[in-house]
């Protein structure tokens, strides 16, 4: 495997070499990597619930969550069956127990370079009158800063979960499936300064690989209006950040899932010029047509793309992944870890005995179990989390990373 590839030239701050990420020795690196959803964003078909619980978030009327599909509603059940106080303790444990020094640890050991961090807006910033940011949610945030510096992991830090919600899907854990962010001046200027203060904090730290400065904005069609709106905070965004740090790397998504680009017309970075289109890829064709359209903005503006979430079959990876390191463009996988079921995932934990009981009270109304029987429940499943409780998916690491076994077709050469 290339040393562009591994986690040798994880050194030094990134930046954008025209269209290639260089680190701090200014050699290329290839990012590859792995997602940490449902870390502080869970989204309920990856925790338990099943997708057909999930509901349409492609409808043009309003749609509210449902019970127990992202860590807001998540929280609402807990507080019903476990209590107030379990609830309001449940979420550091939660964070502690499903990204872990030993997750890190593994991701290294297995050639991966980069984690992709998704941050829930209120882990950081409680939806409270006041914007006063939570300590202990940073505190847990530098712990696996940290852990990366450590095993030579680079961390991306995206804003996953925006104030009010940017997306409009479940997966921004907003009130609503509606980008409140771009319709409230409150909810844009909270995001905005949570943006921020992780580059005031960070700035320094060169194991913050960048920032993914917002994820899948936009992606309904009736928001799609909206797109201008999302230029606007851009512009914003990066002059606050700016302010703070003028060395990381930040990395872009357009609206419709991260996959329209036709909003990137100019540099958005004119101070430092250091940042990278982010683009998101799932069950793609194994095909060098299959980037175009991305790599037409790169070769324009003269800017990286990297893969920042993304998943299909082994074989198409493992073809397609080769594709597009030869245009400089890594990948990181959605996601590290999962509930066994769920389509997604490296790392696997089952529920504990007896959880169906809860999935039955939140989702179809069933009895619901007794306090002490509740904790018991959750209490089981912060274990099962634990990296050391769960089982690895060996297959997808030999296949992604190309390693000498796999068998492939004649067409992935």
């Amino acid at each position: 495997m290339s040393s562009r590839y591994d986690n040798s030239r994880v050194k030094g701050m990134l930046h954008a070499r025209g269209r290639k990420i260089v680190n701090g020795d200014g050699e290329e690196i290839i990012l590859r990597g792995w997602g940490a959803g449902n870390w502080t964003n869970p989204e309920g078909f990856m925790v338990g619930i099943g997708e057909k619980y999930m509901g349409s978030c492609m409808s043009p009327e309003l749609a509210l969550p449902g019970r127990f599909q992202s860590g807001r509603t998540m929280t609402t059940v807990i507080r019903e069956t476990c209590g107030t106080k379990y609830a309001r303790e449940f979420w550091p444990r939660w964070h502690a127990a499903h990204l872990a020094e030993a997750d890190i640890r593994e991701m290294a050991r297995l050639g991966y370079n980069s984690i992709r961090l998704p941050l829930t807006a209120w882990v950081l910033l409680p939806e409270e009158p006041e914007a006063e940011f939570d300590e202990a949610g940073f505190e847990m945030l530098t712990r696996v800063l940290d852990a990366c510096e450590k095993y030579r992991i680079y961390a991306i830090l995206d804003l996953h979960g925006a104030p009010g919600g940017q997306s409009g899907l479940w997966c921004d854990d907003g009130l609503d499936n509606v980008p409140h962010m771009f319709l409230e001046p409150e909810s844009r200027e909270r995001a905005l300064t949570l943006l921020e203060e992780l580059a005031r904090r960070y700035g320094q730290r060169w194991i913050v690989g960048g920032y993914d400065v917002l994820n899948e904005p936009i992606s309904i069609p009736r928001w799609h209006h909206l797109t201008p709106e999302l230029e606007a905070f851009y512009d914003e965004a990066v002059r606050r950040i700016r302010r703070h740090d003028k060395n990381h790397l930040l990395f872009l998504e357009g609206p419709v899932f991260a996959t329209d680009t036709r909003m990137f017309k100019k540099n958005f970075d004119p101070e430092c010029s250091n940042w990278a289109l982010s683009v998101h890829m799932y069950s793609f064709r194994p095909e060098k047509r299959s980037l175009f359209k991305f790599l037409e903005v790169s070769r324009r503006l003269n800017v990286p793309v990297w893969i920042g979430e993304g998943k299909s079959n082994n074989i198409d990876m493992c073809g397609f992944y080769e594709i597009a390191a030869r245009e400089g463009i890594g990948f990181n996988l959605w996601c590290w870890k999962t509930v066994a079921g769920a389509e997604a995932g490296a790392v696997k934990y089952d529920l504990p005995e007896g959880f169906q009981a809860i999935l039955d009270y939140a989702m179809q109304g069933g009895a619901r179990p007794t306090y002490a029987q509740s904790q018991a429940l959750f209490d089981g499943l912060i274990e099962r989390l634990k990296f050391e409780n769960c089982r690895g998916d060996a297959e997808v690491h030999r296949y992604c990373q190309r390693r000498q076994g796999v068998e492939i077709p004649g067409a992935a050469y």
